[in-house]
Parts: C-alpha cells; structure tokens; sequence
C-alpha cells in the first residue's frame, strides 16, 4: 500500500510524455519521408536492364485507389532506384533478380500513379525510400 501512491505519481508524469515524444518521433520520421519521396524523379524506363530487389510492395486497392507495384532495387551499374509497374502477374521476393524493360506511360500516369506512401516504424526502411533519386516507370519480368 505504501508503494501505491509514489507508482501512481510515476505512471502520472511519465504517462503523457511518452505518448507526446513518441508522436513527436513519428510526426520527424513522416517529414523526412516525405521530403525523401519529393526529390525523386520521374523517368521513363529507356532499355532493358536487370534489378536487385531490396524492398517489393505488391499492388493493392485501398477503397477507390489502386496502388501499383513498386520495387526498390539497385540496377546492374549500382544504382538504387524506385520502380513501378502496374501491369506484373508475379511477384518479387528481397533478393530477387528480375528483368526491367520500358513500357507505355504517359506523362500523365507518371504524374498520377504513384506508390503508396509508407512510414516505417524502422528506420533502415525508411532510409531505403531516401537512397531511392529516381522513379522509373516500366515493366517488370522474373528472369528466366
């Protein structure tokens, strides 16, 4: 009984500040991210290349919106990009080599279909979206 009222005092004051330092943390992590996906740039996929696949997100629907596939991986010359495709019928694991290769998007689409913005609560992901300056648009193919 005597250790009641000092917890109780305790759980009080630690209480809301760790709600409020925990929101603050996720409100600078969504900056971050968003000032991340704002320098990336659009490109239309020029030619066949191959991609390791570091990060994959299968398309999905969220009520009105279809979101595509989008893949981060690094290219054959080392490069880490951003792709998207919206037309695969597979899917990619970590890990996986698959063929990349141009298909028909129009400035509008590229404008418009965009991947889902995510927020990880771990910031190695996160950092994943930030290696991420370029957005290519075009097709994807597991390799043979």
């Amino acid at each position: 009984m005597r250790l009641l009222p000092p917890l109780l005092l305790l759980a009080l004051l630690a209480g809301p500040g760790c709600g409020a330092t925990k929101e603050r943390r996720w409100a600078a992590r969504t900056a971050r991210m968003e000032a991340c996906r704002a320098r990336w740039v659009n490109v239309a996929q020029q030619g066949p290349d191959t991609l390791r696949v570091i990060y994959y997100q299968k398309a999905f629907r969220f009520d009105m919106v279809q979101y595509p596939h989008f893949v981060i991986g690094t290219t054959t010359a080392g490069d880490t990009i951003g792709f998207v495709d919206r037309i695969l019928t597979d899917s990619a694991k970590v890990g996986d080599r698959v063929a990349i290769a141009p298909a028909p998007w129009s400035a509008a689409a590229m404008d418009t279909v965009r991947p889902a913005e995510q927020v990880f609560e771990k910031d190695r992901l996160n950092a994943l979206y930030c290696a991420v300056r370029s957005l290519h648009f075009g097709q994807l193919a597991p390799l043979p």
